[in-house]
């Protein structure tokens, strides 16, 4: 449509930059069916505002906020409606109102990933100066490890010995360097406190970094912790006793622990983080495994095992 602003009148407030003068704008309205107004007043339908001007309320601003019918837009619905070659609808997406909204609540999310970040950062570090400087071994600073997608690994494992009625649970964790804050603490565990097994991968401040693999057991009773790894050593060996003990206690490979695998035995089970929140590094090519519905014995429930059919 080459008159895409016809019947609308366009004013504007504000600077846009040296190639979108007002003089340009006034120029690219007229060319495509438009009229420019010099002041606000009620014919005028849309002002082309800037984040500055809407910010500071100019008067303009708060001129076409007298008429109700008056649109105030960024200047991206301008510029969409001149490309598309029809005028855009006013959706939230170009409403100044709506976009500073969004960017208000764009910026407190981005607050409370911070301070989320640094609250997970330093209960990491107060759980290696539990484990770790307890036992006087070194004076050195450890944090949970994070890899590079955000993920921590602090995992839980856990098992329910029913003939005991204990739940038993290994609590897996690596401690990250403090220059990568993790935007999300890690998961709770899905079963009750009432047993454990903890086991931590401690990576120190100082650069260049030195690992510590280091687990804890304990049940209603008892209660006892050992060093996979020595303290300061390379991360590699680290993190395969992590990888190593994961496999041992769950039947499963590290690189199979989202696959949805079912395994036969009393093995310990582990919940990973919702998708959609960080869970670490996959092999290349990994999808997330779809779940199939087992029709036949969902039959065998609902029928009794007759099926679908029935003959006669």
């Amino acid at each position: 449509m080459k008159n895409c602003l016809e019947n609308l009148t366009l004013a504007i407030t504000g600077e846009f930059g040296s190639a979108r003068s007002h003089e340009n704008l006034r120029r690219w309205i007229k060319n495509n069916g438009g009229a420019f107004a010099e002041q606000i007043d009620d014919q005028v339908t849309h002002l082309i505002c800037s984040m500055d001007h809407w910010k500071k309320q100019h008067a303009n601003v708060k001129e076409a906020m007298r008429y109700p019918d008056i649109k105030v837009v960024s200047y991206d619905w301008l510029e969409d409606s001149l490309h598309s070659k029809r005028a855009r609808k006013e959706t939230k997406k170009y409403m100044m109102k709506s976009i500073l909204t969004q960017k208000r609540s764009e910026k407190a999310g981005k607050r409370r990933a911070i301070k989320e970040g640094v609250k997970t950062f330093q209960k990491g570090c107060n759980d290696a100066k539990t484990d770790l400087l307890s036992t006087k071994k070194t004076t050195d600073n450890y944090h949970t490890y994070h890899d590079e997608t955000g993920f921590g690994y602090d995992v839980v494992l856990a098992r329910a010995d029913l003939s005991k009625n204990i739940n038993e649970r290994h609590h897996l964790k690596v401690l990250p360097c403090p220059n990568h804050l993790p935007p999300s603490p890690p998961p709770k565990p899905p079963f009750l406190p009432q047993s454990k097994l903890s086991m931590k991968l401690f990576e120190s401040h100082a650069i260049p970094h030195l690992y510590c693999t280091y687990t804890r057991y304990s049940r209603p009773g008892r209660s006892a912790g050992e060093d996979l790894t020595p303290i300061g050593s390379l991360f590699s060996p680290c993190f395969a006793a992590f990888t190593k003990f994961f496999k041992t206690k769950t039947g499963l490979r590290w690189e199979e622990r989202l696959d949805k695998k079912k395994v036969e035995g009393e093995v310990f089970t582990y919940s990973p983080p919702v998708l959609g929140r960080p869970r670490g590094r996959m092999p290349e090519g990994w999808k997330e495994p779809i779940e199939v519905v087992d029709l036949e014995e969902e039959v065998d429930e609902n029928d009794g095992g007759e099926g679908f059919m029935k003959e006669g």
